[in-house]
């Protein structure tokens, strides 16, 4: 039995896909296309990634770019995983707009009509130390 290598697709490929089937989740990374579990039709609305050292040169470049790119994403935000700070980008007027938060910043999330403290989103979180030297 021969074994079927997976095909990369374009963007727009991609957003072709979302578009004819709004009721499947989809990622996409380098030009493959991976369905997720879960979701609503509205599932594009906001994208977040937690940054990582091994992710966050992928989520602030190449995702940024397409989720930019994507018309029916209106919010991208980037939790980070070493420190209590989130950057969100929003549409706003056809523009796109950066904003950073930390310490007691107030956060809004525009597109879903959400409200909350920075502190609230890292309940329960403890960050590592670290390590001496460094």
């Amino acid at each position: 039995m021969a074994i079927k290598h997976r095909q990369t697709m374009t963007v727009e490929e991609y957003f072709q896909l979302e578009e004819n089937d709004p009721d499947t989740r989809y990622e996409y990374i380098d030009g493959y296309v991976y369905a997720l579990a879960g979701g609503t039709a509205n599932h594009d609305t906001i994208k977040s990634n937690i940054l990582s050292p091994t992710t966050e040169l992928t989520d602030r470049t190449w995702k940024l770019k397409n989720y930019r790119a994507h018309p029916t994403i209106e919010e991208y935000v980037l939790a980070d995983s070493q420190s209590f700070k989130i950057e969100i980008y929003h549409k706003e007027n056809n523009k796109w707009i950066y904003e950073a938060f930390e310490n007691n910043d107030e956060i809004t999330l525009n597109s879903l009509g959400v409200h909350f403290s920075l502190a609230d989103a890292y309940t329960d979180v403890e960050f590592e130390e670290p390590a001496e030297g460094v």
